[in-house]
């Protein structure tokens, strides 16, 4: 009797503990999502990595504005020493990269007598600076892009006592020139009859300003 009986709690003890397991994973499995992701999370072993540091740097770009002009010839000449140069008028002829221009924007030129008489030994004569004309041709480039779009104001102007635009670009022009041609038309040339004989001059300003 005690035999039987005891074989029969053992194996009964042993069927409630393998209920109990069976019985918790059950739970388990049927726990929400969220919960038996906690439940991974918490027991499941965490490799933490530390962050040693950090470093950083700015960049910064400074443009500036480069703009320069300058006259390569420092003085010109227009010689009245021949009959026919006072009936058909007479010129430098065409000065090649007489003024140079760097750029960096939009531009443009205007230039300016000092006066609106030449000087003739220092003093102011009546010879009107306007009796000479200055000739303005396309641009040339020496180097680097060259202005996508060069207006030349007129090809001919009279040299002017007052600033007047010859050249506006609406680009850029990095080391570009003009060629420029400063003459007497046989139209002015009679003004120069009856002048005493000598040396008659004027200063002749280019200003390099932003579009």
């Amino acid at each position: 009797m005690l035999g039987p009986l005891h074989t029969c709690k053992g194996r009964k003890v042993i069927m409630v503990i393998e209920a109990w397991f069976l019985n918790r994973a059950f739970r388990l499995y049927n726990l929400p999502a969220i919960n038996a992701f906690l439940f991974l999370l918490l027991n499941l072993p965490l490799r933490v990595v530390s962050q040693i540091g950090f470093a950083e740097t700015n960049v910064n770009i400074t443009i500036a504005q480069l703009q320069s002009i300058e006259v390569s010839h420092s003085s010109v000449s227009i010689n009245m020493n021949q009959a026919s140069h006072f009936i058909t008028g007479s010129s430098t002829g065409v000065l090649n990269d007489h003024v140079r221009i760097v750029s960096s924007t939009a531009y443009q030129v205007t230039v300016q007598a000092d006066s609106q008489f030449f000087f003739y030994n220092g003093v102011l004569s009546t010879l009107p600076i306007g009796s000479v004309l200055l000739g303005i041709s396309s641009p040339q480039g020496l180097s680097g892009p060259q202005p996508a779009t060069v207006v030349i104001v007129s090809p001919e102007v009279d040299l002017p006592s007052q600033p007047l635009t010859i050249i506006s670009a609406a680009s850029q022009g990095l080391n570009t020139s003009y060629a420029m041609e400063y003459k007497i038309p046989a139209k002015n040339a009679v003004l120069y009859l009856n002048r005493p004989p000598g040396t008659y001059s004027s200063s002749i300003t280019y200003t390099l300003l932003p579009q």
